[in-house]
C-alpha cells in the first residue's frame, strides 16, 4: 500500500510541475520547493471548498496537536509521533488530515515526501492510506 501512496505523491508532484509549465511558469530545479505556488494552492483550496460533501474537521485543539506533530516530525521521533497520532485523531477525521497532507504538505514539500511516507507506514492504517490516495487523485484532477 505504501507504494501506491508513493506513486500518488509523485503523481501530484508531476501534475503540479506540468500545470505550472503549461500556464507559463518556468520549471524550477527539483532541489527547490518553489513549484507549489500560491496559484496551485489557491486552486486546490477553492476546489475543496466547492465539494459536494464537506470534510468533517476535528476540533481546534485536535487540529493544533496534529499540525504541531507534523511540523516537528523527524526520523528520530517518528515512532513516538505515530503512536501519539493514533491516540489523538479519530478515523472520522482521516479525510481532513489526508486533504491537509496532500494540499498543504505533499504538494509543496517534495523533500519531505519520504519522511511523510515513513510516518504513514508507522501509523499503519489502511483507511488513512486510502484517504491519502483519494485526496491525491482528487487534487490531481483539479490541477
Amino acid at each position: 500500500m505504501i507504494t501506491l501512496v508513493t506513486q500518488a505523491f509523485y503523481l501530484l508532484y508531476t501534475v503540479t510541475l506540468s500545470c505550472l509549465s503549461f500556464i507559463g511558469f518556468p520549471r524550477q530545479p527539483s532541489y527547490t520547493t518553489g513549484f507549489g505556488t500560491a496559484l496551485n494552492i489557491e486552486t486546490l483550496i477553492a476546489a475543496a471548498e466547492q465539494r459536494d460533501t464537506p470534510t468533517e474537521t476535528p476540533p481546534p485543539e485536535v487540529q493544533d496537536k496534529i499540525l504541531f506533530m507534523i511540523n516537528n516530525i523527524s526520523i528520530s521521533n517518528m515512532e513516538a509521533k505515530a503512536k501519539e497520532f493514533n491516540k489523538v485523531i479519530q478515523e472520522q477525521y482521516y479525510p481532513w488530515f489526508a486533504q491537509y497532507m496532500v494540499m498543504k504538505r505533499a504538494s509543496i514539500e517534495p523533500n519531505f515526501h519520504d519522511l511523510y511516507l515513513k510516518f504513514f507506514d508507522k501509523v499503519n492504517s489502511k483507511s488513512l492510506n486510502k484517504e491519502i490516495l483519494k485526496a491525491t487523485y482528487e487534487n490531481c484532477k483539479v490541477l
